[in-house]
């Protein structure tokens, strides 16, 4: 047993979180995750401060080959003797000596020629005493390996999705995708699927195509102009089959309903949620920013919610369910809002609002909100989507659905926008989208990928469109490329915000400002065996396309396919 494994052994049994153990401890809840992964390895004050902790001599940390002893007490009942810190110490060089353990935060030397790239970081080799048994153990895997790959052969098609289907280690929970829509978008559960899938644009049905390889992936429904905190919670409930909790706290503060529609009849639409299944939550566009929502609040839940007397909470509010979500993936995601609000939203003066003006006039739109919708609806090919097919899932401002012309569209839009800030449209500015990564942060122990398109190209100054991008975007991305703007909150829209994808800035869609990030090489992305580091952004090469070829509008389905493949194997496996 490792070091690592033994820390994650002692805090389990002793009913800690890691971010418990960190407080007690003194250091951050990303030093005690990188510990337990055995990333890196704790100080000799603090492994003196664990034993203590926890009730075991140093020994029985350091030495893999020394068990742990039954625990439940502390140190002093059980006059546990301890290490001397000099002895620690000791044994902490010989293992820096021999190579045998990296320090804690180590860094790769820096390579003798500046353009080569650093050699990559081997994994750390175990003590001598131990080669015997992970021999052993390695000739077993291979075995099963050699078996499970004999199986998937006799099983012929199909043996690529059961490869990604497979269950991630460090969680030995069964992963399932959850693909979650954009604005304006829909699930495969939604009435409108019946005429346009989503997921797949004109080419196929994705995710049923996925399934048919062998693939555990859902792509459910959410409120299509609803707020972040409202598609999270609509999102928990149906895939635990629930009642939706908005909140009484939130409902409260946005004067709407706190509860929603009831999914108990129904069920589940990821059973075994937390007990055997965990999530890789996969999010087009604002569905981005719901999933990097509800991983958060699965973890750390909200105090507001908590502090609030309230019967029958939704245990999304506790947290503490941070095994719940195995990754987070975004796709062409606004995490820093989009400058398309403040080119048609209001007029920053008298270029921008000259530019609004016309860009109105060219797509029959006067709001951001209402060119999201209209991009969704000519992805569906539905030239009157209300006629009894779209489902606004605005239960909580009592709007269920809506029959009639595109005009039913619009109410539902000022409907929402009626509560204030608790919309869509507030949260696709670059200030609302600000104010939502000043409450949420990644959650150290999750797997977070960008991933970022492209339809225009430098012209000069500016960035025009390509002969790829939509034609309901061009107007917008020709636009984008250009404008410049100071928010009512401060921030700057310069030049390098013209780079978009008809609705998104590319900017934007790489990763929330301020947030840890780390850039992916297109080699790194083609190597299976590549690793990605928990709770940072793993950021991958932007690529060329409109808001919608993620999709797979303009694509083969071959094309398509071929691109989520990987993406589930990844997603999956964290590699």
């Amino acid at each position: 047993m490792t070091i690592g494994e033994k820390i994650q052994t002692l805090r389990l049994e002793a009913g800690l979180s890691q971010m418990q153990l960190a407080d007690e401890i003194g250091v951050s809840r990303q030093t005690v995750s990188k510990w337990e992964s055995d990333a890196a390895l704790p100080d000799t004050d603090k492994v003196l401060l664990l034993a203590r902790r926890f009730g075991v001599t140093t020994d029985a940390l350091l030495q893999p080959e020394t068990p742990l002893p039954e625990t439940g007490k502390t140190a002093e009942a059980q006059d546990v003797p301890f290490a001397k810190p000099d002895e620690t110490a000791d044994f902490w060089a010989a293992q820096k000596r021999d190579g045998t353990i990296a320090p804690e935060e180590t860094e790769a030397p820096p390579p003798e020629n500046p353009g080569e790239k650093p050699a990559k970081q081997k994994t750390p080799r175990k003590r001598t005493g131990r080669r015997k048994g992970l021999l052993i153990g390695a000739l077993v895997a291979a075995l099963v390996l050699l078996t499970v790959g004999a199986v998937l052969a006799l099983a012929g098609g199909g043996a690529l999705g059961k490869l990604i289907g497979l269950k991630p280690k460090a969680k030995n929970l069964q992963s399932v995708t959850v693909l979650i829509h954009g604005l304006g978008g829909w699930g495969e559960d939604a009435p409108t699927n019946a005429y346009s899938h989503y997921w797949g644009g004109d080419a196929t049905d994705l995710p049923a195509a996925l399934r048919a390889e062998g693939c555990a992936v859902i792509a459910p429904s959410v409120g299509p102009i609803s707020s972040t905190w409202d598609r999270a919670c609509e999102l928990y409930a149906k895939l635990t089959g629930t009642r939706v909790d908005y909140g009484a706290a939130h409902a409260a503060a946005h004067n709407h309903a706190r509860f929603g529609r009831d999914y108990t009849d129904a069920g589940p639409m990821l059973p075994g949620w937390g007990e055997t299944a965990t999530a890789a939550l996969v999010g087009h566009s604002f569905g981005g920013e719901t999933a990097r929502l509800l991983a958060w609040l699965l973890a750390n839940g909200d105090e507001a919610e908590r502090s609030t007397e309230q019967a029958g909470r939704s245990p999304l509010f506790d947290g503490g369910h941070t095994h719940w979500v195995y990754s987070v993936t975004t796709l062409c995601s606004p995490h820093n809002g989009s400058s398309l609000t403040e080119v048609i939203d209001r007029a920053g003066g008298l270029a921008n609002g000259l530019l609004g003006g016309i860009l109105g006039q060219l797509t029959g739109v006067d709001s951001a909100t209402d060119l999201v919708a209209q991009f969704a609806y000519a992805m569906a090919g539905l030239s009157n989507p209300a006629n009894g097919t779209y489902d606004f899932m605005l239960d909580q401002f009592g709007i269920t659905d809506a029959t009639g012309s595109f005009s039913d569209v619009i109410a539902a839009f000022s409907a929402a926008a009626g509560s204030g800030q608790d919309h869509a449209g507030y949260e696709l500015t670059p200030d609302g989208a600000a104010a939502l990564n000043a409450r949420i942060g990644t959650v150290p122990e999750v797997l977070y990928f960008s991933y970022a398109y492209c339809c225009t190209t430098a012209s000069g100054s500016v960035h025009v469109p390509t002969a790829e991008t939509l034609g309901v975007l061009y107007p917008a991305a020709l636009a984008m490329g250009s404008v410049t703007a100071t928010t009512p909150g401060g921030i700057v829209i310069g030049a390098d915000w013209f780079p978009n994808d008809g609705l998104v800035n590319v900017i934007s869609a790489l990763y929330p400002a301020g947030q840890d990030f780390r850039s992916v090489t297109a080699e790194e992305e083609a190597d299976e065996a590549t690793h990605y580091q928990p709770g940072i952004w793993n950021v991958f090469p932007v690529r060329a396309g409109h808001h919608g070829s993620v999709l797979g509008m303009g694509r083969t389905q071959e094309e398509t396919l071929t691109f989520y493949r990987a993406l589930l194997r990844r997603i999956n496996t964290g590699k």
